[in-house]
């Protein structure tokens, strides 16, 4: 999976969706997000099993894709 997107933007969507994520989850998945890339929209999705929360953003995709990266990973990366 590849895509383009500014930082800023995709800064914006992970401070977002941070609220999501619990901290001390039974789970550990749900420290996850899951990423699809595929018809010109980035999706991102996050989930504490009580909650979902589903956010598409317009990029430039340039090999689409599906992924599920750890958010202090992908937060700390970016």
């Amino acid at each position: 999976m590849k895509f383009n997107i500014t930082k800023n933007a995709f800064y914006e969507v992970l401070g977002y969706l941070k609220g999501i994520i619990p901290t001390n989850a039974a789970l550990p998945m749900m420290q996850n997000f899951f990423l699809s890339a595929y018809d010109g929209k980035l999706t991102i999705v996050g989930t504490d099993q009580d909650n979902t929360i589903r956010v598409e953003i317009p990029s430039d995709i340039v090999d689409p894709g599906d992924i599920v990266l750890p958010f202090k990973f992908l937060y700390d990366t970016i």
